[in-house]
Parts: C-alpha cells; sequence; structure tokens
C-alpha cells in the first residue's frame, strides 16, 4: 500500500455499484459480469435465507445445506476477486496511474492515516498528499493542498533566511485566455484557495499590508531540511533561497506564482470526477495568479 498513488475504500458491493454506475468504459462481458455479481449480492442478503437455514438448522440435512452453501459463497467470492482485480486494473489505465490501486474494505480504511477530522467512507477515493507518502487526502483538495503548501514553504523559508518583514505589495489574476481577469470577486477566492491572507477593495484591487513580521534570527540563514525539495523542484523558491545565501540581501521580491492547469494527482481527481467516481467533493479549481511579496532581511551582523 506504500507505493499506492490513489487508494479506493470500498466493499465488495460498493466496488460493483460503483463500477456499473461510473463512466468507465468497460467491455460487454466484464459489464455483464459486473450485472451478475450485483444481482448475487441481493440474492444472498435475501431474508428467506436466513430464515430458511434457522428452520432447518439442528436437521440431519442441515450439514450438506451449509455446506453446499459454503461451496457456493467461495465460488461467488473467487469470482468477485476476479472482477474486482478487472475493475482496478480498468480504472488504473483509464487515469493512467503508474502504480496500481489499493482497494480495501472500509472495516480496514483506520490503517490508512488520513487528514486531520477525516473518516474514510464507503466508496471513497484517496490520494497521496503532494508532500507526505504516509498521508492520504480526498482528491478534491488535491489542488489547494498543493497550492498551501508552497505558501507554508515561502514563510518558513524567509523565515529560516532571516526575514525581517514581508509584505504583500501586488497581486495579478488571468482568466483561460491568459488575459488580466476583471472579476472583483476572484481575488477572495483565488487568495483562499492558494491560502494567502490578503485584503482586496470593493474593485478587487490589493490593499498592501505586511503579511508576516519576524523577530531577530537565531541562526546563520540556512534552508530548512524539509524545504529543501521545494527549493530543488520550485524555481520561485529557489531563486529566493539562492539570492539570500548567495547574495547576502537586505531585500528582494519575491514572486510567487499559481497555474490554473491541473497537473500530477489534481489531473487525476479531475479524471476521477470525469469517470462519475467519488472524489469526496468538488474541485476548486485553481486560477491562473501571481503574488509580488517583498522580503526585508535582518543584516547578518545584527543576528544573535
Amino acid at each position: 500500500m506504500e507505493k499506492s498513488e490513489l487508494i479506493l475504500v470500498a466493499d465488495k458491493k460498493k466496488l460493483l455499484e460503483l463500477a456499473k454506475g461510473s463512466k468507465l468504459k468497460f467491455d460487454k462481458q466484464l459489464l455483464a459480469e459486473i450485472a451478475i455479481a450485483i444481482a448475487l449480492f441481493a440474492a444472498k442478503l435475501n431474508p428467506l435465507t436466513a430464515v430458511v437455514s434457522t428452520a432447518i438448522s439442528g436437521t440431519s440435512i442441515a450439514s450438506r445445506i451449509f455446506r453446499k452453501m459454503k461451496e457456493k459463497d467461495k465460488v461467488v467470492n473467487d469470482k468477485h476477486e476476479f472482477i474486482k482485480e478487472k475493475i482496478l486494473k480498468k480504472i488504473q489505465e483509464e487515469l493512467s496511474l503508474s502504480s496500481e490501486i489499493y482497494c480495501i474494505d472500509p472495516a480496514e480504511a483506520n490503517s490508512i492515516k488520513l487528514d486531520i477530522g477525516d473518516k474514510p467512507t464507503n466508496g471513497s477515493f484517496y490520494i497521496k498528499h503532494p508532500l507526505l507518502d504516509d498521508l492520504y487526502i480526498r482528491p478534491c483538495d488535491y489542488e489547494t493542498t498543493l497550492a498551501r503548501e508552497k505558501e507554508t514553504a515561502f514563510r518558513k523559508l524567509a523565515s529560516s533566511l532571516g526575514a525581517k518583514k514581508i509584505t504583500l505589495k501586488d497581486a495579478k489574476f488571468y482568466d483561460q485566455k491568459g488575459n488580466l481577469s476583471a472579476d472583483t470577486k476572484l481575488p477572495h477566492a483565488v487568495s483562499s484557495n492558494v491560502g494567502i491572507s490578503a485584503q482586496f477593495n470593493k474593485s478587487g484591487e490589493l490593499i498592501r499590508e505586511v503579511y508576516s513580521e519576524f523577530g531577530n534570527p537565531r541562526k546563520e540563514p540556512y534552508v530548512l531540511e524539509d524545504l529543501k525539495k521545494w527549493t530543488e523542484i520550485d524555481p520561485d523558491l529557489r531563486t529566493m533561497a539562492h539570492d539570500r545565501l548567495e547574495g547576502h540581501l537586505l531585500k528582494h521580491q519575491v514572486t510567487l506564482k499559481f497555474k490554473e492547469a491541473f497537473t500530477g494527482g489534481g489531473r487525476i481527481a479531475a479524471e476521477i470526477a470525469k469517470k462519475g467516481l467519488d472524489i469526496g467533493g468538488s474541485i476548486s479549481k485553481n486560477i491562473s495568479s501571481v503574488w509580488v511579496f517583498e522580503v526585508e532581511y535582518y543584516p547578518l551582523n545584527e543576528q544573535s
């Protein structure tokens, strides 16, 4: 399970129902097998079965009947496992996943480490957190989680580099054609999605303000261990770290960019939703935005 990009929490019956109600392109034979398996589950859950079983319990023919029922159950379970593998393989193929989907029964779902306050629900998908390998989140939250992690990484990096003050100077928002957006309601929604605390006037213009302030740093400028990955893959943060460590800057502007297009886990979440499967809610689509911050640092000789 550790290598699974995607986990599906579903019992046997729920998995069949999800497959039948989805927009996955199953072949006719598999669709027929799914329909038969659902019918078998319905027959197995028929209350009459329990009544008959109770009535014959203790009779001379009870053991033979129960043995036949167990044999039938084994055939049904074996058939279900076969269908289950084909369903999961089909989902993996249509989502273009590099790893197999791990399907777990709700009764065993407590073994999955989920976001704080989340509880596993029957029929739901969970995707690996963009940074934490042992944590799984709802696919609908992937894009906002990644954006907020970048904002957090920015503030933590500024702190470890010896920042005194961060001021939010400008913010721009772009529509799908790459033009500046004139929607006055958009800035509030986007700032919430990316985790940037900002104030805007009625015209949608940014109110310039101090974003964060820090006390005297206790160490020489450095990059926290958990931020090294960010400074390797993100050009905005890589430039920020380089300019401070190599140039000993006292003040400079840092630009954070958030793209509109879904990539990685965000793309997977969007594809799951297109197939008519549960991603835990609606995806808050990112709007392309650019945020300009001014970072003022403590002089090195003032650090204690």
